[in-house]
């Protein structure tokens, strides 16, 4: 659902209006992502998919950073194609933290710098 919004709902038209063509964007994959988790955690009540869920790296690790609020860095460095690579220098600017704070943590936990 988010995604036909987004491609032909005319949400990447409100987030982009500059933009003639729909492209794949950051926003657009972050809150495809959310609305996943969201989906995830209303089935952890039910004790079957938990079982499922541990043995399942990519939906622990999806939890794990939407704990850590750092799906956007994620998206960007980890799912990035050549339309979500045009939103990173604009929130390079607005977040450099958060993405350092994403390499810290998932890439190269216990390198980084809050690690000195």
């Amino acid at each position: 659902m988010v995604r036909e919004r987004w491609q032909k709902g005319g949400e990447f038209q409100k987030h982009f209006p500059e933009e003639k063509e729909y492209r794949h964007s950051l926003p657009e994959e972050s809150e495809a992502l959310t609305a996943a988790i969201r989906v995830l955690e209303r089935l952890k009540a039910d004790r079957r998919f938990v079982k499922q869920e541990e043995n399942n790296t990519a939906l622990v690790l999806l939890l794990k950073l939407h704990q850590a609020d750092l799906i956007e860095p994620y998206v960007l460095f980890s799912l990035g194609d050549a339309g979500i690579a045009r939103d990173y220098g604009t929130y390079r600017r607005r977040n450099r933290a958060r993405l350092e704070e994403y390499m810290d943590k998932f890439v190269m936990p216990g390198t980084g710098s809050n690690n000195n």
